[in-house]
């Protein structure tokens, strides 16, 4: 191999590892060595197979295909054992007599990808939600089954107060909008909140669970531009959460958003018909005016005083 070349790969930022024509390793870098979580005089000598015992037999016909073709070959390698379930995208090409391997850990990205998918599954599911509770339910399902997030809250913003939906933990919390806290905050700027270490938040206040969320996500779910809803993440350790997360939980409320849109003209729609047979049947004026007032409180959602006041004006 040329010299120039060669301190290049040792040196780059990369994994590289060089094998021989039998598969066995020549030399690697310290960037590869870190990535693999062995010694040099671990790998020296062996066997790509034994190092990665799991790596299979199709992986292990791509390396030789390479021997022979001279083809370059790149794919991906998941070592759920020894590596922590990490990902790395593996690049092998013919050199010299050998082969050499590039490899760049992938795991946040086919974290993110993994999670797109599981979006695309489960918001087809949300969409055939008949309810609010449906629809939280299955998000509450979403964020922890298939997103992976331990501690969620889905939280209601109504009557200026926060209300817990579904939580982790038993009990049910109220918060004011205009107190102190971060899910209050959100619901007040209709903003994004991530925290990577609320010892830093002057507008954290700890919950009733035994142990101090050090990193938060709150993220708001906006009906008409206003904030409705709050899916809110949290972790007993700092930087618990990235970009991604973040991304991943604001493509879920824009689907949350549709899909709260739509039951709420559904129910529209249905308070309707049934205000129309009810005023049909109505045979004098205050059971008009009855009726009415109750389609105007319940149905398109003013409050029992605006009734009562419109009531007044009569």
């Amino acid at each position: 191999m040329d010299v120039w070349l060669s301190r290049f790969l040792i040196s780059a930022t990369d994994g590289f590892l060089m094998l021989d024509e039998n598969l066995r390793v020549l030399n690697a870098n310290e960037s590869w060595l870190q990535q693999a979580g062995l010694k040099y005089g671990e790998i020296i000598g062996r066997h790509i197979e034994d190092i990665f015992p799991d790596m299979g037999k199709e992986k292990l016909e791509l390396y030789r295909k390479v021997m022979v073709t001279c083809d370059p070959v790149e794919f991906r390698h998941e070592d759920s054992t020894r590596l922590n379930g990490r990902v790395f995208d593996v690049k092998v090409f013919k050199i010299e007599e050998g082969i050499g391997v590039i490899t760049r850990e992938i795991t946040e990205q086919a974290k993110y990808e993994r999670g797109l998918e599981a979006l695309h599954i489960h918001t087809s599911k949300i969409a055939e939600a008949k309810t609010l509770e449906e629809v939280c339910r299955l998000t509450y399902t979403l964020l922890q089954d298939a997103l992976g997030f331990p501690v969620i809250d889905l939280i209601k913003i109504e009557d200026g107060y926060l209300i817990d939906v579904f939580s982790y933990g038993s009990e049910i919390l109220q918060i004011p909008i205009n107190g102190p806290g971060i899910t209050a905050r959100a619901a007040r700027t209709g903003k994004t909140q991530f925290i990577n270490d609320t010892r830093e938040d002057s507008d954290y206040i700890k919950g009733p669970r035994e142990w101090i969320a050090l990193s938060e996500l709150t993220v708001p779910v906006k009906i008409d531009g206003e904030p409705r809803l709050l899916i809110n993440v949290e972790s007993p350790e700092v930087n618990a959460f990235t970009e991604n997360d973040r991304k991943l939980i604001e493509i879920l409320t824009r689907h949350l958003s549709s899909d709260i849109k739509r039951i709420n003209y559904e129910n529209t729609l249905e308070a309707l018909e049934k205000y129309s047979k009810l005023l049909h049947k109505a045979s004098t004026l205050d059971e008009v005016v009855r009726t009415t007032l109750g389609f105007i409180t319940d149905a398109m959602g003013y409050s029992r005083q605006v009734s009562e006041l419109l009531k007044e004006k009569r």
